[in-house]
């Protein structure tokens, strides 16, 4: 019996399938139990959101499929509040499919679902192309499909899937050019790569890292033609993409853009993301960064391939984690897991580090047969228990960060749907579901949506016991009440920012001619005939996901 299995584990051909179907087993039932645990039931009916910044890009979207043009509100100025310009396309063709809208998100999510199992494809293909030992393979794969934070990403509907997916497919492709110029190959790498250009513009250094591994180590002939061709391609997009924004919006860059980096030092920004990346070194990928040397050591050992392989994997591993540190780090860095610049590399960081443990390996002499498999198992258990055990452990508990403040801001959206008037204006910081599900003009406190906001100069959080974070927070450092409640006056303020909310707010509001109707709730004098009072004590009470609510169900 022993010699069978021992003969089994040894065959590294069924073993690597064997590893690579449960692995897309896993990602199958994993994404849809995630799903599942992301509707609630509203008035019979099950309804879906993802993560409150994927909803601001639904908006726009919705809006768009509908013929209003790629706006978040359909009446006043054009503002680009979204930085994920294809993938705020592809919700807009998801919106066209003649489903309820309490529906839409789960479209989106499905798409999600389809991309993490395509993904796993491509990563199989790149390391087969690269004749990746059985080791690597064994190790790779598992670690990917069980990495938690790219299904939290992906899955809330996020961009982080699909630019991890065409990180992936342009590294295989440029691979197979480098071993065999086409033209289609050529193509087919300047598309994928027009592709993350226009997907977020922060995926540009990593595609000029791509693009010149590929011409330079291709055939010395096609190298001019390769650099030439696949790095146009991606400065012509990124060109054109620049000019529609700036005809159509009145900026060559995104809101957001001037929301988060202007009016704060290149110092703050450095200082928190340093610290936001110790900090994610320490609690997250300290497993994995425990194995860093091992990295050096092929290096040394100038394995030509598998060397230059990895050292063109570690420079787009280093040039995300350096974006992501320059521009201060993520708003989600509390949820400690690679945030969303991170997340879309780590599998690369997983590839790299498993060539040096082979390297390493290797160099060992009279390695037992079964050191492979044995090795691989054994890490595969220890990365995932360290880097996403804790995170499964909190979904099973807790369901997803997040996902409560999602469900309960649908639920208010859909309330407010029901119960004003279609010419009410509300006041929002959370600029998502709210106004998706609200189909009522919005006016965003946060500075998203607003170009005044955005171009102001940011604020200090007026409480005491600061910390670094309070004092720069991406995204959530501008804001004006002065301007957005005293000036734009809303007829409903659904929500006020606390965390920077003066203490005599509430009487600035009865001065602004408001009224207190709720917590953070507050309704212009004029505007009392927008709203009915009568349902209003009917609001949503605390939000429970689906499985929550067949329980209660099957208690009953």
């Amino acid at each position: 019996m022993l010699k069978k299995i021992s003969a089994f584990l040894t065959r590294g051909e069924l073993l690597e399938k064997y590893a690579f179907r449960l692995s897309l087993l896993f990602c199958f039932f994993f994404s849809a139990a995630f799903i599942v645990r992301t509707g609630t039931q509203i008035a019979g009916r099950a309804y879906f959101t993802l993560f409150d910044d994927a909803m601001i890009s639904m908006r726009y979207a919705q809006n768009l499929a509908a013929g209003n043009g790629l706006t978040w509100n359909i009446s006043g100025d054009k503002i680009e509040g979204f930085t994920n310009f294809l993938w705020t396309l592809w919700m807009a063709v998801l919106h066209l499919i003649p489903v309820h809208e309490s529906k839409a998100s789960l479209l989106v999510m499905l798409s999600c679902s389809a991309i993490l199992l395509v993904n796993l494809f491509v990563i199989r293909a790149l390391l087969r192309e690269h004749g990746a030992s059985l080791f690597v393979k064994l190790l790779v794969l598992p670690c990917v499909a069980l990495y938690y934070p790219i299904y939290f990403w992906t899955l809330r509907g996020m961009e982080v899937g699909f630019l991890m997916l065409l990180l992936n497919a342009s590294l295989l492709t440029g691979y197979k050019l480098i071993k065999q110029f086409t033209l289609s190959r050529l193509f087919f790498l300047s598309a994928l790569l027009c592709m993350g250009a226009l997907t977020r513009t922060d995926f540009i250094p990593p595609a000029l890292v791509i693009s010149a591994a590929a011409g330079l180590l291709c055939e010395k002939k096609y190298r001019i033609t390769a650099l030439f061709c696949v790095t146009g391609s991606i400065l012509v997009s990124f060109s054109a993409h620049s000019f529609f924004s700036y005809f159509y919006y009145g900026d060559f860059l995104p809101n957001t853009y001037y929301l988060k980096l202007t009016g704060v030092t290149l110092g703050e920004r450095l200082s928190r993301g340093i610290e936001m990346f110790i900090s994610l070194s320490r609690q997250h990928l300290l497993a994995l960064f425990l194995f860093a040397p091992c990295m050096i050591f092929l290096l040394k050992k100038k394995e030509g391939r598998n060397g230059l392989f990895a050292l063109v994997l570690a420079a787009l591993c280093a040039m995300q984690i350096g974006y992501s540190v320059y521009v201060g780090g993520d708003a989600w860095e509390w949820m400690r897991y690679a945030n969303r610049y991170v997340t879309p590399i780590v599998p690369l960081l997983f590839i790299v580090i498993a060539l040096g443990i082979d390297a390493l390996v290797r160099a060992a002499p009279r390695m037992p047969k079964l050191t492979p498999v044995v090795l691989s198992v054994c890490l595969c258990f220890l990365w995932t228990a360290k880097i996403s055990g804790t995170h499964y452990r909190l979904w099973l508990n807790n369901n997803c960060h997040h996902i409560y403040d999602d469900l309960a801001w649908m639920e208010l959206g859909v309330w407010l749907s029901n119960n004003t008037r279609e010419d009410a204006t509300l006041g929002v910081f959370c600029a998502g579901s709210i106004p998706y599900f609200a189909h009522r003009t919005a006016i965003d406190f946060l500075g998203k949506m607003d170009r005044t906001i955005a171009k102001s100069e940011p604020r200090v959080a007026l409480y005491t016991g600061q910390t670094r974070e309070s004092r720069f927070y991406p995204g959530h450092n501008k804001w004006d009440y002065d301007y957005s409640i005293g000036k734009l006056q809303p007829d409903f303020i659904v929500q006020l920012w606390r965390v920077v909310t003066p203490k005599d707010i509430e009487k600035q509001l009865i001065g602004w001619g408001y009224l207190q109707i709720g917590d953070e709730m507050f309704v212009k004098n004029t505007s009392m005939p927008k709203i009915n009072f009568a349902a209003f004590n009917a609001r949503p009470e605390k939000p429970k996901d689906l499985l929550e609510q067949l329980s209660d169900t099957l208690k009953k």
